[in-house]
């Protein structure tokens, strides 16, 4: 008795130490990806109140940003978790990166871009909000690729080149409007 009892105690630890997020956890990645969308929404939300000289909403845009980012971490630790998905599974996950994720992070960008003019106005501390709002595109840009890397590990082998291809898209967009800003 005493032998089970110090086996219990010596793997409890181990135990409760297991990853939190199921063997192909569908909705975990569906859940995530739609976070991620909800984010960048509120970003382009943010920056339709964009007003030349107003530091409280383009400040507003940066956290909007940081929250895109803590998302997208979020996200790819979930991924990484998740063993791999089914083809079902991956025709769900990709329809959703390319219907919804996708032309959220489009109109947000473009929405950035149009409100160049008014973040170019408005200094934080010592620093432009525009070359922070860049700064910060340019963290997301690099978290998304990540997030597209690990995705398509645990995507169906057919499916993996049209992540790619999406993935592909969206850093074409963002540099872009880099560039433009």
């Amino acid at each position: 008795m005493r032998f089970t009892s110090f086996l219990l105690a010596a793997i409890a630890p181990f135990a409760l130490a297991a990853p939190l997020v199921a063997e192909r956890d569908l909705s975990a990645v569906v859940s995530s990806i739609d976070t991620i969308t909800a984010k960048v929404n509120v970003v382009a939300s943010a920056c339709v109140g964009l007003k030349v000289g107003d530091l409280k909403v383009s400040l507003s845009v940066g956290a909007a940003l940081d929250d895109v980012n803590a998302a997208v971490d979020a996200a790819t630790a979930i991924i990484a978790k998740v063993e791999a998905l089914t083809l079902a599974e991956s025709k769900i996950v990709v329809a959703k990166i390319q219907s919804e994720l996708a032309v959220a992070i489009s109109a947000a960008l473009d929405a950035i871009a149009k409100g160049k003019t008014a973040l170019e106005s408005v200094v934080s501390g010592l620093v432009n909000v525009l070359l922070l709002t860049k700064a910060k595109l340019e963290a997301e840009e690099k978290k998304l690729i990540a997030l597209s890397a690990a995705l398509v590990q645990k995507l169906e082998k057919t499916l993996q080149s049209v992540e790619i291809s999406a993935s592909a898209g969206i850093t074409a967009k963002f540099d872009a409007t880099l560039a433009s800003l």
